[in-house]
């Protein structure tokens, strides 16, 4: 509650153009992922696990919850995206697999955009929101032209994953919608490193997911990776347990042991994953 004032005076402000670049802790929120999760995720046995992941658009938890993992803890700097999650998250449980398609633009024929349905889905929405996600999202939605809001806060990338196995799709929106009612998600203000540096002596995981976090590592922190995965990282790891990064090929050279070329993966990005032997 302390933070959501702040949170709210800088979205007003995103959305107003007040911004060259947002202040620390803030920036554009992705309103979906730009990876194939489903194609990579099966690599992962993460039924019954923990799994520690970012929490960007919240694909990435919800592609979790479908895979069957009871524990999820999510991470992200950027506070925005930490509402966007929450939304999505929200979306599932209260929407239709046709209505979650297009509040999230998943649809891929026609103008995705109706101002009068986005705003009726809202209001179903709304009720599986928690207080300060309430808060903060009517003020975003009731400030000014909608559409022309949601270009300015969100990313609107036409990516969709409609693979099979993707928790947005076929039989598997009804199983993640489900498997909802048995999880813990856990979401926090952090980045990667800070979140690994805190973590108590005796948690560990089945997987992380990193995304292309490294893309957006300070200098020293990305140099460091492959001794931080070495010992901070490897330390929470349970045996077997696997970290995937999404990243350009040219980085393949931080320690990651294991390389997977999903099919249908786009050439100028891959994922490669470190195991704990």
């Amino acid at each position: 509650m302390k933070e959501l004032p702040k949170d709210i005076e800088v979205g007003l402000g995103m959305l107003a153009g007040a911004y060259i670049r947002p202040p620390k802790n803030y920036g554009k929120s992705y309103i979906r992922t730009n990876e194939a999760l489903s194609r990579y995720y099966t690599k992962f046995p993460i039924e019954d696990g923990r799994v520690l992941t970012v929490a960007a658009s919240g694909d990435h938890i919800l592609q979790a919850v479908c895979n069957g993992a009871k524990v999820i803890d999510a991470f992200d700097k950027n506070r925005f995206q930490l509402y966007v999650s929450k939304l999505k998250i929200a979306a599932l449980k209260a929407l239709t697999q046709d209505e979650f398609a297009q509040y999230f633009c998943f649809k891929r024929n026609g103008d995705f955009f109706n101002d009068l349905l986005w705003k009726e889905l809202y209001l179903k929405i709304r009720e599986k929101l928690d207080f300060d996600s309430v808060v903060f999202w009517d003020t975003m939605y009731q400030n000014g032209d909608l559409e022309n809001n949601l270009n300015k806060f969100f990313h609107l990338q036409t990516f969709v994953d409609d693979g099979h196995g993707s928790f947005a799709f076929d039989e598997n929106y009804e199983k993640t919608k489900e498997n909802l009612e048995d999880v813990q998600i856990n979401l926090y203000h952090s980045t990667f490193h800070s979140f690994v540096d805190k973590l108590n002596d005796g948690l560990y995981y089945d997987a992380i997911f990193m995304s292309n976090i490294t893309d957006y590592l300070e200098d020293d922190e990305f140099l460091g990776l492959t001794d931080f995965l070495n010992t901070e990282v490897h330390r929470h790891l349970n045996s077997g347990g696997k970290v995937a990064v999404y990243t350009p090929p040219h980085r393949k050279y931080m320690g990651f042991g294991e390389y997977v070329d999903p099919d249908g993966m786009a050439e100028e990005n891959k994922v490669y994953i470190y195991t704990k032997r």
